[in-house]
């Protein structure tokens, strides 16, 4: 497990620790056992939702039991329902010589 440690809560992350906006574009979420104020708040920048509900549960249940809440929450209007993922850019073909 790796632990991304900030000094002295000023923001300053550990070395190897990547930001979490470059994580994904796609992400909506990311399951945790626990999160801290600062790396909350560049995770909400980001667009993505700091999951500590079903933390120590089994990655199965704790996925399907986000996904239920998700699809209530956007059944309900409060999130926007997501669209397809962007397929990955595929490089042009040669031309046939």
């Amino acid at each position: 497990m790796r632990r991304c440690r900030q000094s002295k809560g000023r923001g300053a992350t550990a070395p190897g620790c990547s930001p979490p906006a470059r994580w994904s574009a796609s992400a909506k979420a990311v399951l945790v056992a626990k999160v801290g104020r600062c790396p909350q708040g560049q995770l909400a920048a980001a667009g993505i939702e700091p999951v500590s509900a079903f933390a120590h549960q089994p990655i199965e249940a704790a996925v399907l039991g986000w996904f239920a809440g998700f699809a209530a929450r956007v059944s309900r209007g409060e999130v926007a329902r997501p669209g397809p993922a962007a397929a990955p850019e595929e490089p042009p073909l040669a031309a046939a010589g």
